[in-house]
This record gives C-alpha cells, sequence and structure tokens, in this order.
C-alpha cells in the first residue's frame, strides 16, 4: 500500500463505532458502512454546525468537538450481524439512559410503507373489473351482499308465488 493513503477496510460490511464526551462520560454507539469510519464523525460535526437537534449535536455545539473522542470498535461481516452488535453495545454501555442513544439501534426505526406498485395495463384493467362487479352489488336486510341479477331473479319468483292460490 503506499504511503500517505488513509487504511481501506475492505474485509467487513461496516463498523460500529463509539462517540464519549470526555466533560460529561456520555457515550454515542452508531454504525458506519463508510469505507472511512472517520468520515462518519465528520458528518456528525458538519450535522452539529448546521443545527441538528439532537442531544449529542447539541453538547458537539456546546463542549467543542475536541472535548469528544470518536473510536471504532468493531466490524461485522452483514447488515444483519451489524446491526445485532450495534444493539448489543448500546444494550452494554446503556447508551440510551445514560448516553446521547434515542433507540435501540438501527432497526429500531419503523419500516417505511411499502410503495404501490408502478401502473400497468393488466392492474387498470383488474381495478375496472372490480369496480363493476362493486356496481352489480346492492345491501339486502341482513347486510348481505347478492349480485343484481340475482336479487332480480328472487323479487320476481317471490312476486309470481304470490300471485298463486
Amino acid at each position: 500500500m503506499p504511503r500517505g493513503k488513509p487504511r481501506q477496510y475492505w474485509h467487513r460490511f461496516g463498523m460500529v463505532y463509539m462517540v464519549t464526551c470526555k466533560p460529561t462520560g456520555k457515550v454515542y454507539i452508531g454504525q458506519t458502512g463508510l469505507t472511512y469510519p472517520t468520515t462518519r464523525w465528520r458528518m456528525h460535526i458538519q450535522q452539529a454546525k448546521n443545527g441538528h437537534q439532537t442531544k449529542l449535536h447539541a453538547d458537539l455545539r456546546e463542549y467543542g468537538e475536541s472535548a469528544f473522542e470518536f473510536i471504532p470498535i468493531a466490524s461485522a461481516w452483514s447488515g444483519a450481524s451489524l446491526d445485532e452488535l450495534e444493539k448489543v453495545l448500546i444494550s452494554q454501555y446503556q447508551a440510551i439512559a445514560e448516553g446521547y442513544n434515542a433507540r435501540h439501534g438501527k432497526t429500531a426505526r419503523p419500516k417505511p410503507p411499502e410503495p404501490e406498485p408502478p401502473w400497468t395495463p393488466e392492474r387498470e384493467a383488474r381495478q375496472r373489473e372490480l369496480e363493476a362487479q362493486e356496481d352489480m352489488m346492492y345491501e339486502l336486510d341482513a347486510g348481505q351482499f347478492y349480485p343484481e341479477q340475482f336479487a332480480l331473479e328472487c323479487l320476481a319468483n317471490a312476486a309470481e308465488a304470490m300471485r298463486q292460490p
């Protein structure tokens, strides 16, 4: 490897890191998939300068960058193991109750809703078919739905039965 070039972490999926505020002793546990973990630390510093309203960023503004220590503490081979490792370390360091973490790791975030599938002619035809079926239905006494044609036949049969002695 050429001199002066930063070390690349090509052998792993991601890293879990710890940020410690020296004056307060509070810690933040996070994860990154970036090639150089210190890039993530620089992002935290920039977010603090931009006014992000987390406890970590507020203390970064209050105490300054030099009052914090950034240490990569573990690496993982997959996203699932990285998430699990982050959860374990957040719990071990009590980073929610006594630190800066707001959640029990990345997987605790709610998943976004599934996007609606794109428009297709088949989907539009199916939608028109369902709408046509709804138009054929109407409600009778017990809240049950019957096709309109069947209901008309029932009424005709009832009327005929009433005419016969």
